[in-house]
C-alpha cells in the first residue's frame, strides 16, 4: 500500500513536513493524490513542507505564502464565511537558528484570530511535561520567542489545554552517548483562542499500530514513507474538524 492510499484512508487534508521532494516529483505525487496540493519544496536531502487538500474540498485554498528554505507554507481557505489561516511548519534543529525562524512566523499569522499551525518546532516547551530522558537543560532559549509569538496571536497548545497533567510523547529516539532512549513532544497544534472550543475531544493512537513498525524508506509512494515522520491532519469539509495524526498521537474532534 502506498503512502497516499494510507493518506486517503484518514479523509482528511494532510499537513506533511521534511518529505524531501523536489519539483521534478510533482507530477508522480499529483497523480497519486486526486485533491489539490500545494507545496514548498526544500532539496533532495533536506526540509519540504505540503498540504494535501482532500478531494471533497469544495472551496479552493487561496494567498499562499512560503519562506526560502521548504520550511513555511500557509495558505488561507473560507468555511461557511469563516476564514482560516493555515500555516504548515518544520522548525529549524539549531535553537539559534529557531529564534530566527518562530520570529518570522509573524509574517504568516492573522491578527484575525482565526489561526491553525501544524508541525514539527523542534522544540519543548515544558521539559518536566514534554521530555523524557537526554538533557533536560539543552538550550530551549528559542522558546520566549515563540512565547512571545503565541500570546500576539492568541495561540494555545491545543493538546496541552487539553491534558495539562498527562505526558505525550511525539518523536523518540536514542542518546548517541548511551543509546539511552529520549521522548520528546516536538510536534504540535498551535490554534488561535477562539478556535479552541470547537476542539472537543483528543485522543492517542500509537501510529505504529497504524503502519505496522515498518522501517524507513525513501520512496515517496511506499507505505515506510511514514515511519519516523509527523502527519497532520485537518478535515476542513466540515468546519474546524481537526484531526492530528502525530508520529505517536491521534488528535480528532468529533
Amino acid at each position: 500500500m502506498t503512502a497516499f492510499n494510507f493518506f486517503k484512508r484518514l479523509h482528511s487534508d494532510i499537513f506533511l513536513q521534511e518529505m524531501h521532494w523536489t519539483a521534478e516529483l510533482e507530477n508522480t505525487i499529483n497523480s497519486e493524490w486526486n485533491g489539490q496540493i500545494i507545496y514548498n519544496h526544500g532539496t533532495a536531502n533536506s526540509c519540504g513542507v505540503a498540504i494535501l487538500f482532500h478531494p471533497g474540498l469544495v472551496n479552493q485554498p487561496t494567498q499562499r505564502k512560503r519562506d526560502s528554505h521548504g520550511r513555511i507554507l500557509a495558505t488561507k481557505i473560507t468555511l461557511d464565511d469563516q476564514e482560516l489561516n493555515l500555516v504548515n511548519i518544520y522548525a529549524p534543529r539549531s535553537n539559534t537558528e529557531r529564534q530566527s525562524f518562530y520570529r518570522s512566523l509573524s509574517n504568516y499569522l492573522t491578527d484575525d484570530d482565526n489561526n491553525i499551525i501544524a508541525g514539527d518546532f523542534n522544540s519543548i516547551a515544558d521539559p518536566q511535561r514534554g521530555k523524557s530522558g537526554g538533557n533536560a537543560n539543552a538550550r530551549q532559549s528559542a522558546n520566549t520567542v515563540l512565547q512571545t509569538i503565541s500570546a500576539q496571536f492568541h495561540l494555545i497548545d491545543i493538546w496541552h489545554s487539553h491534558h495539562y497533567n498527562q505526558l505525550c510523547y511525539t518523536w523518540t529516539g536514542k542518546k548517541p552517548t548511551d543509546n539511552s532512549i529520549i521522548r520528546t513532544r516536538k510536534d504540535k497544534f498551535l490554534l488561535s483562542t477562539a478556535l479552541s472550543h470547537l476542539v472537543t475531544v483528543v485522543q492517542n493512537i500509537l501510529l505504529s499500530k497504524i503502519n505496522h513498525g515498518v522501517t524507513r524508506s525513501r520512496s515517496i509512494l511506499d507505505e515506510r514513507f511514514l515511519h519516523g515522520r509527523t502527519v497532520y491532519c485537518v478535515d476542513l469539509r466540515k468546519v474546524l474538524k481537526l484531526i492530528g495524526l502525530w508520529q505517536n498521537t491521534l488528535i480528532t474532534r468529533f
